[in-house]
């Protein structure tokens, strides 16, 4: 019985080994076809920053070389087919492969990323329109939320800050290396959420992302950099006017404001 399984195994393995050779040799006939993708996606990605899906030049190139694939598939297939031996001879499977992987990329990026995209713009302006007068108090937590580390009530440092916010640009985290984080909760007329970190690569700068926190749990909706806000968590936050940030910072203190109790949560 053991035997029986054994070769049953065996030829099922030889069987997909097969298939699988086959289409792999399909894919190198259908050279006409993915030859003008990638080309497509490489041009398109090099360009892409002139085109307008998003207000965001970093993500603008990456759906330009998506959405090329298709172009792409679409002038590499008629290509192909127009000889008839290449036609005989090209599996079906391979070709509708090609097909649906452009598609579904294409779809992706027009259903998803595009619309991510641009509610991070929109986060990305409101953020720059923050107005003070709107910010009763500014609480600055830990990277978990549990801690608070200042709590800001005075009118001028929440100004600067809103001030700060003026220069955030977009960012996309690449390996960012983020060496200290704090959760940030404006409080006001709106509750706004953020976290900002510092990140070696970029040292003057602080990069954030906009995040909703529901207990344990951390939502993400985009990420932005200012170098006025690392001027400002320089002054208000770590204590310090000049040098990096890192180990053995000194022990902050509530600026304008009552020390808050170290248990307390983001939510209260």
């Amino acid at each position: 019985m053991k035997d029986k399984d054994n070769a049953s195994f065996t030829l099922r393995r030889q069987r997909f080994l097969v298939s699988a050779q086959k289409l792999v040799r399909d894919l190198i006939r259908l050279w006409r076809v993915w030859v003008p993708m990638v080309a497509c996606k490489v041009i398109a990605s090099n360009f892409g920053h002139l085109m307008r899906f998003t207000d965001s030049e970093s993500t603008n190139p990456d759906i330009a070389g998506v959405l090329a694939l298709g172009l792409g598939f679409g002038i590499g297939l008629p290509w192909h087919l127009a000889n008839a031996q290449r036609r005989s001879s090209t599996s079906l499977a391979a070709a509708i492969l090609l097909g649906v992987v452009s598609m579904v990329s294409c779809i992706s990026h027009l259903c998803i990323t595009v619309p991510r995209a641009r509610d991070e713009m929109r986060r990305l302006e409101s953020l720059r329109a923050l107005n003070a007068a709107r910010i009763r108090r500014i609480l600055v937590f830990d990277r978990y939320g549990e801690k608070i580390i200042v709590v800001v009530n005075d009118r001028v440092p929440i100004k600067e800050f809103t001030d700060a916010c003026r220069d955030a640009e977009p960012y996309s985290p690449d390996h960012p290396g983020y060496y200290k984080t704090w959760y940030v909760v404006l409080e006001g007329s709106a509750r706004h959420e953020l976290t900002c970190s510092l990140v070696r690569q970029r040292p003057s700068q602080v990069v954030g992302a906009f995040v909703h926190k529901e207990g344990s749990r951390t939502w993400g909706y985009g990420n932005f950099a200012s170098t006025q806000l690392r001027r400002w968590f320089q002054k208000h936050v770590t204590g310090r006017t000049s040098g990096d940030v890192g180990a053995g910072e000194k022990k902050i203190q509530t600026v304008a404001g009552p020390r808050a109790p170290a248990t307390r949560k983001a939510n209260n």
